[in-house]
């Protein structure tokens, strides 16, 4: 005979980390370097846009 938690599946799970730790830089590190990649990309399509927006004065004021 089948007792009532025969079909329950166990999950093991971690804990959840203190307040106190800080993360590393290797798990920051894509993070920032996602961040800086995101950033050049940014500066450079807008610093092309507004020279290419230059060139048309009526349209720049």
């Amino acid at each position: 005979m089948l007792a009532v938690n025969d079909n329950v599946i166990r999950v093991q799970t971690d804990e959840a980390p203190s307040g106190n730790d800080k993360p590393s830089l290797a798990d920051v590190g894509p993070i920032l370097a996602l961040m800086a990649i995101f950033g050049v990309t940014f500066y450079m399509i807008s610093t092309a846009l507004s020279a290419y927006l230059k060139s048309f004065p009526m349209l720049y004021p």
